[in-house]
């Protein structure tokens, strides 16, 4: 008799215990959420971004708090960081993941970079034994490096690989045609372009003829305005709305 009452009276002890203790579920329902992201890709203006923030916890809804994401990104209520972006830029933010225990921040940032955009239209001539420099321009993410992918630069010039820099002096005049490419860790973009080298025969047949070099210069000026007027007049009126 005395063995069953103390076997009832541990039972209902265990019992008691275990009804005291809170479930699995009840521990995870019991805790606000830990955001596990630690960083959030890169990405390109013009191409689709998406990426989801991950947390420990239930029932968690996401929103950003201080800071701003890139334009034309947003973060949905599940965590999904999405859009695409129009802005070049490192835009830092804090997201915020909450539930019915509690709220938990975490400071993040995602930059966008812009695929490589070569900016240079056209590129001015030269003359012969005289010194040439100009720098080619491109917009995008730094470093950019420039090759020459098709044709060739007047004998004499160079093109610098890291910085866009054609400079020399030409040794020989004529029309010198060549495709450039801009190139970066995002991609590449070419371009063609052309150089006109004029000759040392003008200045020195008009020194030669007695015309002077002064006067030569002058010829030299009057022949480069008129091929200028005659391209700018080749050129198609840009459409109006």
């Amino acid at each position: 008799m005395i063995l069953r009452k103390k076997f009832c009276f541990t039972l209902l002890l265990i019992l008691a215990v275990c009804l005291a203790l809170p479930s699995a579920a009840d521990a995870e329902e019991g805790v606000p959420p830990v955001i596990s992201t630690d960083a959030l890709a890169n990405g390109r203006v013009g191409v689709i971004y998406s990426q989801t923030l991950a947390a420990d916890g239930t029932s968690i809804i996401w929103r950003v708090g201080n800071g701003a994401l890139p334009n034309d990104l947003v973060l949905n209520n599940n965590g999904v960081i999405s859009g695409t972006p129009a802005t070049v830029g490192t835009f830092s933010f804090t997201v915020e993941a909450s539930n019915d225990i509690g709220v938990t921040t975490k400071p993040l940032s995602i930059t966008i970079d812009r695929p490589v955009h070569i900016t240079t239209n056209s590129l001015r001539d030269g003359y012969v034994d005289w010194h040439y420099s100009q720098h080619l321009a491109a917009e995008g993410a730094q470093p950019i490096t420039w090759t020459i992918v098709r044709g060739s630069l007047p004998r004499g010039l160079d093109l610098f690989r890291y910085n866009g820099e054609i400079s020399g002096w030409p040794r020989r005049g004529g029309w010198f045609r060549f495709t450039v490419r801009a190139s970066n860790n995002w991609g590449y973009d070419q371009k063609d372009f052309e150089i006109y080298v004029w000759g040392s025969d003008i200045l020195s047949g008009g020194c030669s003829a007695g015309v002077g070099r002064a006067a030569a210069i002058t010829l030299l000026i009057g022949i480069m305005a008129a091929r200028r007027y005659r391209k700018k007049k080749n050129q198609k009126p840009e459409a109006r709305d």
